[in-house]
């Protein structure tokens, strides 16, 4: 995958060095992830 970094170029990325990145940004959230019957819930309300 690829991506821009913060000079807005082009970088490529493997999938482990993405899944690290969003751990590090969801870090900083409480909880840090949903559990799987609440993202099942959110994805199935219809607005």
């Amino acid at each position: 995958m690829e991506r821009h970094d913060k000079n807005n170029i082009w970088v490529k990325m493997n999938l482990k060095d993405i899944q690290k990145q969003v751990d590090e940004w969801t870090s900083q959230f409480t909880p840090q992830y949903w559990q799987p019957h609440e993202i099942l819930a959110r994805l199935s309300v219809r607005k």
